[in-house]
């Protein structure tokens, strides 16, 4: 685990490991032509800084806090289908790594470990529940009671998924589950009817609207995270309805192929956010220590990784997930560090380079 210095050390080992996975497509595929999966991290490349010299950055703090909660770095886990499909103890090992790098860790709605057994796994870990609305309401309603009596912290509700996209990888080779395999926070007999090659994609309702966000403030009293919003105007009924957090996401470029990359969407929205005092979150091709700086330096309060986690749990599990935060920490802090910046709250769009008035 020495060699693993960044990473895309550690998905080019996850993917040797995995040639021969069902999983495989999975993880790599995107909507359509796959051009918003790449735009993701291209654009975070053309992006440059602009370090201050003459500042003393002895002792640089990562710290930071979100909706109100400790974290130790401005970085959390983003929800991710299945994980018992690259490791033995799936969302156990996630949690585990998540609670000895003290960051937030989201659950899938299509988790394969109950909402139960992390929580009592790891009491202190700050987690939060990603949900679907489902067409049978009361699935979703019971999943959200369950994860709020087990102590989860909030609500992140996926938004951009009413129907999923285009994924041509998955359309030619659907995901499958073996017999013996389960998702065990639905009811058994739920029909796992694919769509566009994800197991139970129909079960997610095309009906979707701001009565159901609504509604959900109606079932639970966690604070509601609205996650895929993409405008000004959705983050303007967000704050009406009720949201306390936005959450700037593609869905890994899985969705629209015809759309900008995260961080030029945090550019052009942010402003908004945070004029509503909106926390605001945002995921898409984060990789680097420096990527995250510059989601900050743009209005984020976190950036949320998703794919990397899986490749981590691919590799060493819990002890590779720790290591995977071990090495971001390490990029941000340096990162803060050479720009003259002691603390998170002091970065801003002023250790951007001019460059960034293009966004």
């Amino acid at each position: 685990m020495n060699d693993l210095v960044c990473l895309d050390d550690i998905e080019k080992l996850a993917l040797i490991k995995l040639e021969n996975s069902r999983y495989k497509d999975y993880l790599i595929s995107g909507a359509e032509d796959e051009n918003v999966l790449e735009r993701n991290s291209k654009r975070l490349k053309e992006i440059y800084l602009s370090p201050r010299i003459c500042v003393d950055v002895s002792n640089v703090s990562l710290n930071t806090k979100l909706l109100g909660e400790k974290c130790s770095v401005p970085i959390g886990i983003a929800p991710s289908l299945a994980h018992k499909l690259v490791c033995k103890n799936g969302e156990l090992s996630t949690a585990n790594g998540a609670e000895q790098s003290d960051v937030i860790y989201t659950m899938s709605t299509f988790s394969s470990t109950r909402i139960e057994d992390v929580a009592a796994q790891n009491p202190k870990l700050i987690k939060w529940y990603q949900v679907y609305v489902f067409k049978n309401r009361e699935i979703t309603k019971q999943a959200i009671q369950r994860a709020e009596k087990a102590g989860y912290k909030a609500i992140v509700l996926t938004v951009d998924a009413a129907v999923a996209g285009l994924r041509r990888k998955l359309l030619k080779k659907p995901l499958s589950f073996q017999q013996d395999f389960s998702l065990p926070n639905f009811p058994k007999n739920l029909d796992k009817s694919p769509s566009s090659g994800l197991p139970f994609g129909s079960q997610i309702t095309s009906t979707l609207s701001w009565g159901d966000v609504d509604w959900l403030r109606t079932i639970t009293k966690l604070p509601i995270i609205m996650k895929g919003v993409a405008t000004v105007e959705d983050i303007i009924l967000s704050k009406r309805h009720g949201a306390s957090a936005i959450w700037i996401s593609n869905h890994g470029g899985r969705q629209l192929d015809d759309v900008p990359a995260s961080i030029d969407v945090l550019a052009k929205i942010g402003r908004t956010a945070k004029a509503l005092e909106l926390e605001l979150y945002v995921d898409g091709g984060f990789r680097k220590g420096s990527d995250v700086f510059k989601a900050i330096a743009l209005g984020a309060d976190a950036v949320f990784i998703g794919k990397p986690i899986l490749y981590a749990l691919t590799i060493g599990e819990e002890h590779c997930v720790k290591k995977l935060f071990d090495i971001m920490k390490t990029e941000l802090a340096t990162v803060m560090a050479l720009c003259g910046v002691r603390n998170v709250n002091e970065i801003s769009k002023k250790y951007l380079w001019e460059n960034i008035s293009r966004l």
